[in-house]
This record gives structure tokens, sequence and C-alpha cells, in this order.
């Protein structure tokens, strides 16, 4: 096993690392969180990190409203509305990190190559099952999609992306997402096929471990 020492975007490595073991070192860092009504559904749940409650959402940090070849990707899908645009890292079958830009429509979240912005996987928001954090100061999240499979994924905008996918989930099936707060939990990999991440607080941060699930 390999460990990294986690700073930017929750992690400061290569892309292609192995994110079989990493520690989330506390930095300056900071995950911003919505001063709205969903800020009381992560309080007392998630420990946070100083000051992230006067941070505010912005969505597009990318300016991808504008682009054409990136709505003209959307469009084919019937999607119109940019909600949110960043980068971010997926962690693969191999327990390595991608560099992926993730874009959520009032529809759906798109995983796309941020290089050419061809779509790598569009998942319809109302076909998303739950989502799973830690309790802890990390920047990880899985998305978990019952039909499919799961993705596992690092973003300091993690709760900016969680907020938006609850409120626009509630807004097409009229019913809430589940969010679940756990020291660990199992993801989807591909049929059959589990994975568990486990978190730890450490001093100076917190340890992350993924294992297959036998």
């Amino acid at each position: 096993m390999t460990e990294q020492q986690v700073i930017n975007h929750g992690i400061d490595v290569k892309e292609g690392d192995d994110m079989t073991l990493t520690t989330t070192r506390n930095s300056k860092h900071i995950t911003k969180q919505e001063l709205s009504n969903e800020l009381g559904k992560f309080v007392g749940k998630k420990e946070r990190r100083a000051s992230s409650e006067q941070k505010i959402f912005c969505g597009d940090y990318l300016g991808l409203s504008t682009s054409k070849v990136v709505n003209e990707r959307i469009s084919k899908s019937g999607d119109k509305q940019i909600l949110f645009a960043d980068y971010a890292i997926k962690v693969n079958r191999k327990n390595k990190m991608q560099k992926r830009l993730i874009i959520i429509t009032d529809n759906a979240l798109y995983n796309m190559d941020p290089t050419n912005y061809k779509v790598k996987r569009r998942i319809p928001i109302v076909d998303i099952g739950s989502i799973s954090m830690s309790n802890l100061p990390d920047n990880f999240f899985a998305i978990h999609v019952p039909s499919e499979y799961d993705y596992l994924m690092v973003s300091v905008r993690k709760t900016e992306i969680v907020t938006l996918l609850m409120r626009e989930y509630e807004n097409l099936k009229k019913s809430p997402l589940s969010i679940s707060f756990n020291d660990g939990f199992e993801y989807k990999i591909a049929n059959n096929h589990y994975r568990h991440i486990q978190f730890s607080k450490v001093e100076g941060g917190v340890n992350t471990q993924i294992y297959d699930k036998k």
C-alpha cells in the first residue's frame, strides 16, 4: 500500500496514484457550505473545518455555462441549465485517481473528460439511491446508483455538490435524497463487487483506507 498526503481536492497526488491508503491533512483548503436551510441537514452529523459555515456557493466555477461545446453535449440528453461545474477526483476501480469535470444540471450529474469535454457518464439525478460521507473533515463522498455502479469521489466542494443534488432530487422526486454519515461505508464498483472505505482521525488529519469487501 502507498500512503499519500491529502491537500488539494482532498488529495495532493498525481493523477493515477494509488488511493488504497491516504491521509487527509488539515489545511487551508475548506469545504464550501451553503448558507441556507439545507445547512441544517449537516449540522451535528459531520465535523466541519474552521470557518466553513462562512463560505458561500458559486455553482459554475469554470464558466462553462457559456461553453458551446459543453452545452451541445448536455443538450443531447435534453439538459439545458448548468447549475454546477468544477474539477473533481474520481477514484476508479483500480483505486487510481482520475481528474474529472463534474457538471450538475437540473436533471443529471455528468462526468466529463476535462480536456475535450467528452461525456464519460451521465447519471440521472432520479437514479441516485443515496449519498455516503464520513463524519470527519475529509473530502470523500460516494454517490450510490442502485441500477448501475457507484462513484467514489473527492472534491473540496463536496458539501456544495451534495446539497445541490439533494435539492434537485427533492424537486424531481418530491421526496428527500438519503444521506448517510459513518466512519466507513461500502460502495459498488461493479456487479456483485464492493469496496469498503474506512475513515479514522489521526493527528493533523484523517486517515482513509480502501479495501475489497469479501
